[in-house]
């Protein structure tokens, strides 16, 4: 490789990722940045059950990976604000009172969401909106790769989705916060869905510049 070439080549490789990316976040995981950005491609064109396979990753030897997640969430300065919420969600987690978490999660990844889009204080209501506006005004890289995972993660669960129409398929935000249902949706996969997603979306939050 020739040195000249090297900021075109990272940004080449980067945008190679994107697509797998995206298809990662629409089946329900962002990007896992405790493992090397090539993942995404690997887990697109891996056979098997993506969800069972990330549960088993995080729940494997006691628990080992959740923990050290969680400890990534209490330490996060961009998060501090809601580590009262978080540390009440793992103790909830351990007691299996999943029906607690996911709604406690959620609130916490809208909020975590605006805060990284620098929409904190401002009146946006809708993180998808939020997100997807950082995606285009992110230049390629990782932050703009962790940007897209979280976009098109958020897309169903805070997606319209009618209470006069059929359950939803994958986890609704909507459906969850008003009180609808949440009996259908696996919740100890739920939950380590959404802290999986927020501890991606703490890395934006941590980064802000």
């Amino acid at each position: 490789m020739v040195i000249n070439n090297f900021w075109q080549q990272w940004v080449e490789a980067h945008v190679a990722l994107e697509k797998d990316t995206e298809w990662l976040g629409e089946n329900g995981w962002t990007m896992p940045l405790w493992a090397d950005p090539g993942i995404v491609s690997k887990l697109r064109n891996a056979s098997g059950d993506i969800d069972k396979a990330f549960v088993r990753w995080y729940t494997a030897d006691g628990n080992k990976r959740l923990r050290e997640l969680w400890n990534r969430l209490r330490n996060s300065k961009g998060l501090c604000r809601w580590r009262t919420v978080i540390e009440q969600t793992i103790d909830s987690y351990l007691e299996r009172r999943y029906a607690v978490v996911v709604p406690c999660l959620l609130i916490v990844i809208e909020g975590a969401i605006a805060h990284g889009a620098d929409a904190l204080r401002k009146p946006v209501t809708n993180p998808k909106g939020s997100a997807i506006n950082k995606c285009l005004q992110t230049e390629a890289g990782m932050r703009r790769l962790i940007w897209i995972s979280i976009q098109s993660f958020i897309k169903p669960i805070f997606g319209n989705a009618s209470f006069t129409a059929s359950r939803p398929i994958k986890l609704n935000r909507h459906w969850v916060i008003h009180g609808r249902d949440t009996k259908a949706w696996g919740l100890r996969r739920e939950s380590i869905r959404l802290f999986h997603a927020l501890d991606t979306i703490s890395t934006v939050v941590d980064r802000k510049r």
